[in-house]
């Protein structure tokens, strides 16, 4: 499953997702991320993370969404990061860091969206994380 945040020809995507919940925390998560941010484009292959923190952060960006909170930061592991920002007229701001090619080379981002289109994201991530089982 994929869940995607578009905006301005910016993009966001978490995909190949893949929970085992047989594996212990924290690594019971995998994905990739891949960024467009103006011409510059990157992907984060192997993200690892526990299906809580995934919780945790769709749950934040509920709240994010909601006006109960300003920021919301995601750690995806091996040093990716997701940082969700939102004033109060709904302007927001998704920056980060991603690396490909095992910490070869990395990708520091920013861009600009509308709360609108977090909406959209959000209700992607929690079909994708709502799956019982979705590994393959």
């Amino acid at each position: 499953m994929t869940a995607m945040l578009e905006y301005g020809g910016n993009s966001l995507k978490i995909a190949d997702f893949m929970y085992v919940p047989e594996d212990p925390e924290p690594y019971n998560c995998s994905f990739n991320m891949l960024v467009k941010s103006g011409l510059w484009a990157g992907c984060a292959v192997g993200c690892e993370c526990g299906f809580l923190i995934i919780k945790t952060f769709v749950n934040e960006l509920v709240e994010l969404y909601d006006f109960q909170r300003q920021a919301v930061a995601f750690d995806a592991g091996n040093g990716n990061h997701l940082l969700f920002e939102m004033n109060g007229l709904g302007h927001l701001e998704i920056s980060g860091e991603i690396y490909g090619n095992a910490g070869a080379c990395y990708m520091k981002f920013r861009f600009q969206a509308d709360q609108t289109v977090l909406q959209v994201f959000i209700r992607q991530l929690i079909k994708m994380t709502a799956q019982e089982k979705s590994y393959t």
